[in-house]
This record gives structure tokens, sequence and C-alpha cells, in this order.
């Protein structure tokens, strides 16, 4: 199978070809219909370069194998662009039969066709190569490229071999050598300038016939078929005009052919051109036209000239036409993929608007023009009704309350020299719609323009506010009734603290009274019952404490201030005395920070924390510590224990409002303490949780921070020797007796060897027996108290 050359048809079957895929019963048949194919195509490529040769060799002259004129050179151009380099064969069968048929000498011929052929292969790989193949009709530079490289250089080949191949034959003499290659390099270069494009363009069928005529009349068709034909008559066929040179007659042929080529693009030149240059040729050969009495025949030099410039300026003046076209479509397409984007654009914005309620507008205060979006039409209830917008219609549904506060900022605006400076203005001002219903819309203005010092233009938007001042009045509302709901509670509260009270007290009193007076006369069954109930007024009075306590934490009056923390903490300790005495519980911290707060609520976080973990120690002896870390914008507090722990999933539940775990028989309390905790440490600006697995041995971590800059007098930086990042302090734990001051006593080192190994070392707040902060593993019982 022949090779396909790029840009251009292959001779064998293509993938378009019906018969490309073969029946399994029919293996041959593609191949044999592919081999005839390519035989019809050589055999009509052959026919028709060599009739294209016999025509060019009536006019050979000087030399029976040289003419003045060669259109077989464009021919053989035309085949290899259009079916490939393959069709060689036929181009060089064809010019041998041409000259052998003409000198009858095989030998020269035989050279002859070889040049023809490789002058046609040369000129069509320069046209692929540099001028886009079968499109160099397109744009004039391609257009000069062919006309450089395909048609005078390439065509130099055959002339030269072809002369000196008579000269060897002795067909031609050698002082001639020079005579005939210029004829025959001139009639080439003719042939292929002329040929090349009007076969191209033929081999584009009715597509491009229909492309050259789109638009055009059949009237205005005719016309110009029938100018150029009569015109080329005249001038070339008859003696109607005088001699004048080629700037004469000759030249009226180029005002139709440019006609042709600008309304009928390359087709259009081509063809007009060609026709003119035949008629040309044939009235020269006849002794007719302006050429014929300037040169002898074998030479036409002029006449070959004309031609050459006559399809040159054709074509070129059709790609012209073409690359116009072409630019004007392209620029028609981004037109309408700008419009289209526009378009896009817009309803997105349109869309936006809408969703957002938020109309835009322009005024132009010099001609008092005001543009409104579509959604500025809706704002202002006008709907789908379009109209030309002035101030005074605007303002019509302005209610008049607001009216001339917005005419008074506009006024401003317009007469302020530095407004395009100036930045964006707003209003806030209400609409009445025919409905009735009022409408709040927020306006922004800014001036763009200025001229001549004064404000000539301006852009803003107005968006419908009236859903969020509905809400403003609702949460004003909202307000209200929680203002309202607090005044009742705190009510409440008073006459739960004092009303309340006072029953409690009557009630427990009387059945204490009940209980001294009538104990040896009641029975062991009454004496219980009033016990119950003395026990019950007395769960009611702390649970009243409890609430009240509770509920002063958010309207505390007392002025937030620079706590110490170090004081707090050993303040909690002394009121929690008694309970560390009772448990002989050991109590350590390290050096704590300076926060900004409520001391006393401070003082109930640490006295809760602490007493929980005295309180919730199981059968081991509690001991406490405490410690903080800076973190980033934060204190960071952990106070630990190793007491009976919490399981996870009570790790929330524990911080809500009388939230218990375990029966009044086990622990005593009411549940609110760790609540007072969550309240304080968020009152302050931080958040408190829990780590426990709920192992009794292993404890609870309770966290909690409170904020770094809430501090006016603490330093934004950990104390000398406390590392950033640690879980518990670095500074020297403090030991306090129950009858001495607190004071540093051990190092880092040694503070955290006697924390982890039970080394012994007392690095811990200390009951009066002085006994060592407990190891990882405390012991199981706590020891006894002092003095037993």
């Amino acid at each position: 199978m022949m090779t396909e050359a790029p840009g251009r048809t292959p001779l064998g079957p293509t993938a378009e070809d019906p018969h490309a895929n073969p029946s399994a019963t029919d293996r041959s048949s593609p191949d044999l219909r592919s081999t005839v194919r390519t035989g019809l195509i050589l055999l009509g490529s052959g026919a028709g370069y060599l009739a294209a040769a016999k025509l060019g060799l009536l006019l050979a002259v000087s030399n029976a194998s040289v003419s003045v004129f060669w259109p077989a050179s464009g021919v053989a151009i035309a085949l290899f662009l259009v079916l490939g380099y393959d069709v060689w064969p036929a181009i060089a069968v064809a010019s041998f039969l041409a000259n052998v048929w003409t000198t009858g000498d095989p030998w020269s011929s035989i050279v002859i066709a070889g040049g023809d052929t490789l002058e046609g292969l040369v000129a069509a790989y320069l046209t692929i190569r540099f001028a886009r193949g079968t499109r160099f009709t397109e744009q004039p530079r391609d257009i000069l490229i062919f006309l450089g490289l395909g048609a005078l250089v390439a065509t130099s080949i055959a002339a030269t071999i072809g002369a000196a191949a008579l000269v060897a034959a002795h067909l031609a003499s050698i002082a001639n050598y020079s005579s005939l290659w210029s004829t025959w390099w001139l009639g080439d270069a003719v042939g292929a300038l002329e040929f090349t494009p009007l076969l191209i363009l033929l081999a584009q069928g009715r597509n491009g016939l229909r492309r050259a005529i789109a638009g055009r009349t059949a009237g205005e068709t005719f016309v110009v078929a029938l100018v150029v034909s009569l015109l080329s008559g005249v001038v070339f066929l008859t003696s109607a005009f005088p001699y004048r040179g080629v700037s004469g007659t000759a030249l009226l042929l180029l005002p139709p052919v440019l006609w042709a080529a600008l309304r009928y693009r390359s087709l259009g030149a081509a063809v007009s051109a060609t026709a003119v240059s035949l008629v040309a040729i044939t009235g020269t050969v006849l002794g007719r036209g302006p050429f014929a009495a300037m040169a002898p025949l074998s030479d036409l030099f002029s006449l070959r000239l004309y031609i050459g410039s006559i399809i040159a300026a054709a074509l070129l003046a059709a790609a012209e036409v073409l690359q116009h076209e072409k630019a004007e479509e392209a620029a028609e397409s981004a037109r309408q993929n700008l419009e289209e984007k526009v378009r896009e654009r817009t309803k997105l914005l349109s869309d936006a608007e809408a969703i957002a309620r938020l109309g835009s507008w322009d005024y132009d205060l010099s001609t008092g023009k005001i543009t409104w979006s579509d959604e500025m039409f809706e704002i202002y209830g006008f709907g789908k009704e379009r109209f030309e917008v002035t101030l005074e219609k605007a303002y019509e549904r302005t209610v008049s309350e607001d009216r001339e506060m917005s005419q008074a900022g506009l006024r401003q605006i317009a007469s302020d020299p530095k407004a395009l400076s100036a930045p964006e203005s707003a209003s806030h001002f209400r609409i009445r719609l025919p409905t009735g219903e009022v409408r709040w819309v927020i306006g922004r203005g800014k001036v763009v323009e200025v001229r001549d010092g004064k404000p000539v233009r301006m852009v803003g938007t107005a968006q419908d506010d009236t859903e969020r001042m509905a809400l403003i009045s609702a949460l004003k509302q909202r307000e209200a009734e929680l203002v309202r709901s607090n005044r009742e509670l705190q009510q409440f509260a008073y006459v739960a603290s004092h009303d309340l009270q006072e029953p409690l007290r009557m009630v427990a009193s009387f059945t204490q009274l009940l209980q001294t007076r009538y104990q040896d006369r009641l029975d062991a069954e009454a004496n219980e019952f009033i016990n119950y109930a003395t026990e019950g007024a007395k769960r009611m009075s702390q649970l009243i404490d409890d609430l009240l306590a509770y509920s002063r934490l958010n309207r505390s009056a007392a002025p937030w201030g620079d706590v110490n923390l170090n004081e707090v903490f050993d303040l909690a300790l002394t009121n929690l005395l008694p309970a560390i005495q009772e448990s002989h519980a050991e109590v350590a911290r390290g050096e704590l920070p300076t926060v900004q707060g409520d001391r006393t609520q401070l003082l109930q976080l640490f006295q809760n924390l602490a007493g929980n973990a005295i309180k919730f120690h199981g059968e081991l002896r509690p001991w406490v510590r405490c410690s903080a870390v800076q973190e980033e914008g934060s204190w960071h507090f952990v106070l630990e224990d190793h007491g009976i722990g919490i399981a996870p999933e009570y790790h929330e539940r524990i911080f809500a409002i009388f939230q218990r775990l375990h029966t009044r028989q086990e622990y005593p309390g009411t549940g609110i303490g760790l609540a007072i905790c969550k309240k304080v440490v968020e009152r302050h600006g931080g958040r408190i949780w829990v780590e426990s697995s709920g192992e009794a041995g292993k404890g609870s971590r309770f966290h909690f921070t409170l904020p770094l800059h809430a501090a006016t007098g603490a330093s934004s930086t950990p104390p000398p020797g406390v590392p950033r990042g640690l879980a518990t302090t670095a500074d020297p734990l403090v030991e306090r007796s129950l009858t001495g001051p607190w004071r540093a006593e051990r190092p880092p080192e040694a503070a955290q060897r006697a924390l982890s190994q039970g080394d012994g070392g007392t690095s811990s707040l200390l009951p009066s027996d002085r006994r060592a902060l407990p190891s990882s593993n405390p012991p199981e019982k706590p020891p006894p108290p002092p003095g037993s």
C-alpha cells in the first residue's frame, strides 16, 4: 500500500472506506479494490500530466522540448500536494512519454522526466514545510513563500537537468544553454504559479465552490464572468485597442480580476487569472494583443511576467480579504462570546442582588439621569414596571420623616469638592409601598467622578433591611422579657433567702424542741421520724443557700481586679482546714499566677475543687496538688488527686446543677459545687473539663483555663525557671504546716523526684504530722491520726 504524505489524501483505502474491514468470506476483496483504486488514481494523474505537457509543447519554438509556457509543472505540484508523494511514478512516466513522443530520444527523455518529477517533489515539500501545504492560498505570507520557493526556486531543478540533458544528447547547442535554461525555468515557474492554486482549489469540490459563492447572487457571478471573458477577448484577440504597452490595454484586465478575487476569494482569483492568461497566450501566439510585437515568440518574457503578476496580485488580494473576513469572524465570535459572558454575569449579578435584596444605582449629577438595577425596582415595590427614574420619583416613597435626612445628605455630597476621596456614605431610611407596607432600606453611595472640582457621578446600592430590623425588634422584645424574667427571679431569690428560710428555721427549731422534750415519751419510730424531719429541713436550707449562691454569680457587684491566686488558694485551704485535719490530707501547689477577675468567685472555684478532691478520697488518704502553666493566650490550671475517680460517661454530667453520682449517705452535699466552678470559669472567659478513668486510686485531673491577658498586673511570661508547656509547674513546691507559714523547701528536681519516687522528702502542704506526699502507689489505707 502507498504511504500517506502529511496534509494530503493517501492513495490507499482510508478509515472512512466502507471496504476497509473485510468480511470473513472475502479476505482478498479489499486488497483488490485498493490496488484498482490506486491504479486508477495513478493512471488519471499520468493522463492529466501528459495532456498538460503536450499542451505546453505546442509553444516549444526554439527547441522541441523547451516551451515558453509549461502548465505541466503546476499539475505535478498540485498532484503531489493533494494526493501525496506516492503519485511520483505517474508523473515520471507521463513526462517520459511526452518527451520521447516529441524528440524520439529515450535517454534524454528519461533524464528530463527525472528532473520534472524531482521538481514537483521538491516544490511540494517546500510548500508543505513552510507554507502550510494545500492551505497556502489562505494567507499572503504563504502565497509569497510558495511563489519564492515553489514557483521560482524548485522549478530551476527541471530547467537545469533538462537543458543539460538536451545538450548531452546533442539535441541543443551548448551555446544556447543559458537561453534554453531561462526559457525552461520561466515557463515552469508561470505554469506552477498559474495551475497549482487552481487545481488545489478545484480539488475541494462542492465545499470549496459553496464557500466561494456564499452570499453572492447568480447575477453577480454571471456579470463577473462576462466582463472578464469579454474584456480578455477584446484586449488579446482583437485589434480594438492600439498598442501602448503593458501599462496600457493589458492592464485593463486587472480590475475585473481583482473584482473576482475580492468577491469570490481564492477560487475566483485563480479562475479569472487563469482565464486571462490562457486568452493572453492564445492571442499572442496568433499575433494579436499588446504582447504580439514586443519580442520574438521564443522569448515572450513580458507576457510571462504579466501573467505571473496578474495571478500573484489576484491571489494576494483574495488572501488578504480572506484574512480580513477571518479576523471579522473571530472578532464577531469574540463579541458574541463576550456578550454571552456579559449576559451570564448580568444574570448572576441579578440573581445575587435578588437573593441579597441588594439593588444598585448610578446617578449622573450633571444630567440628573438615574439608572436603577432590576432589584431596585423590586425593593421600591414597582415589580416588573420599568421607567425613567428621577429623584422625585424615588423620594415619593420615602417616609416623610426620613426624606429630609436623605436629601440633606445628597446635597452635602454634591457640594463637597473633596467628594471623590471621601469615604462611602450610608443612610438608613424607610419607604412606604402603595400597599401600606413599610420597608427599611440601607442606602450607600460614593462619588466616582469629579469635574471642575464638582462631583458629577455617583454610584451606590440600596439593600432591603426590613427583615434585619424585624429581628432587632424581636430581640429587643425578647431582651425586655428577659429583663422582666430576671427581675422576677431576683425577687424569687429574695423571697427564698428571707421568707423561705424563716419557716424552715421554725420547722427545724420546733422539731428539735419536740425531740428534746418528748424523747423519753415517744417510741423509737417517732424519734426516727423527728430526725428525718430535722435532717430534711437542714437539707432544704442548704439547697436554698447553694441555689442563691449559684444565681448570684452572674450579678456579682464586686469589682474585678488583679487577683493573686497563691493567696486565694491559701485562703481556700484555710477554709478547708477541718476537712484536711480530719482526713490527714496532703495538699501541694506550685507557683500560681496573678489574673484579673472576681476574687470571691475564684476563691469559690479553688475551694470547691480542692474540697471535692479531699471529700472523694475513698479508702486512701487524700492528696491534692495544683499547678499552672502558661499556654498561648491563657493560663492552664490542673488540680489532681488520687481519689475514687469519675467514670467517663459522667464527665459532662457532673458540671450540671444538682447532679450527684452518689447517695447522701455515701458523700454529703447538694451537687452544686462543680456547677458553680463551671460558671465561674466561663464568666472569667475560660473553660473547664475533667480527665479520669473512673478507677479508684487513679483519681481525677480537673483542668481549667483563665485568659492570660486578663491580668493587668501579671507578667505575660512564666516566672523564672518555669519552662513553657509543662503539665505541672517546675517551681519549687511549697509546704505549709497547720501551725506554720508557707515556705519554699525544695528545688524542682527534688520536688519531682519526691512526687514520682516517694523518697520521703516533704514537698507538700502537710498536716501537723508532716507526712510525706504519697508516691504514685499511695497506701491503700489512711495512716492513724496524729498522736494515736
